[in-house]
């Protein structure tokens, strides 16, 4: 054989080589995003239609019913019922274009299967009904640009129903997410929010599990992840207020309030672009002065990235700091 000829075929087998190189890390992909989708059917709750009109009025008049149904989450097993509604987000400090992707008025089937969205505020309302009238038993917000489709319940102790969670599940095709309501005290108490996004696309994507529990029978998100040929998983337990992420230390944080109630006024007046601001005390925090409920925007694994971060924001009249909080 040639030297050319020679050459041709090993590029011929480098070429087939690097195909099935890439093929390999797709079929990956595939699996994992499979997984991820079948995962979320098996704990899909039946499809679930919009609220009736009596809880509708709730609402404000420009929202509109997503998602409604009850669920056994109250004291001693009671049903609670659920609504979630949506409405376009006023437009923040911190938001760049305000232009939408959207060429029609917003409606429902937008907030549950469009893509993308422009930005939009989601509330999450918690009531019981005595006799012909709701009562609101708490509420929870968040801004999103993705769809919400369904909803299911965990527990942060599912053996002795501690700690009862609503699982919002938003987005489509390759990128997902769970954003958890979390009632660490139960329904009427004070809320966390976290969201865990997954999917991928090309070499690199991850599975969010909220199926896995610890020792002690408490639950744990678990996030197992692939880039190229690598791959692992990380484990964030729950640690009395939240699944802690010891990964991203350096908090972008928007303000430190003396009371709960301020950090929730807080929220309700500066929106968020990305998911809901995080609420969190600060005597949780190794590094952080205590007797604050800070108010976070983000958090980062490094210290410059948390203070580009935190420029963005300034650049569009926020008010930020960044801070190592352990």
């Amino acid at each position: 054989m040639s030297r050319s000829a020679n050459h041709k075929s090993l590029s011929s087998v480098a070429i087939l080589t690097s195909e099935a190189t890439t093929m390999h890390k797709l079929c990956i992909l595939i699996i994992f995003l499979l997984a991820a989708i079948a995962d979320c059917i098996a704990q899909e709750m039946p499809d679930l239609a919009a609220a009736p009109a009596a809880i509708q009025k709730l609402m404000p008049a420009h929202a509109i019913s997503v998602l409604f149904d009850e669920f056994p989450i109250g004291p001693n097993g009671s049903k609670v019922l659920v609504h979630v509604y949506g409405a376009l987000a006023m437009k923040s400090k911190s938001s760049g274009s305000a232009d939408t992707p959207l060429d029609h008025p917003l409606n429902r089937q937008d907030l549950m299967s469009s893509v993308p969205l422009p930005n939009c505020r989601f509330t999450v309302d918690f009531l019981v009904q005595q006799g012909g009238t709701f009562e609101r038993l708490n509420r929870a917000e968040f801004n999103s640009v993705d769809p919400v489709n369904h909803i299911i319940v965990k527990w942060l102790n599912t053996k002795e129903r501690v700690g009862p969670i609503l699982a919002v599940h938003a987005g489509a095709t390759h990128w997902l997410g769970w954003q958890l309501i979390i009632f660490p005290d139960g329904v009427n108490k004070p809320a966390t929010l976290q969201y865990f996004g997954y999917g991928g696309e090309r070499d690199a994507g991850n599975m969010i599990s909220l199926d896995q529990l610890d020792a002690n029978g408490w639950m744990t998100v678990r996030d197992n992840w692939f880039e190229g040929d690598k791959k692992g998983e990380r484990v964030f337990p729950w640690d009395g207020v939240e699944f802690a992420d010891r990964k991203r230390p350096y908090f972008v944080i928007l303000a430190s309030c003396k009371t709960r109630t301020e950090a929730d006024t807080f929220c309700e007046l500066h929106l968020c672009d990305e998911g809901a601001l995080e609420i969190r005390p600060s005597s949780h925090y190794s590094k952080l002065k205590t007797g604050f409920y800070i108010v976070i925007a983000n958090r980062f694994e490094t210290i410059s990235n948390a203070e580009g971060y935190a420029r963005d924001l300034r650049k569009h009249g926020t008010v930020c700091y960044v801070r190592r909080a352990f």
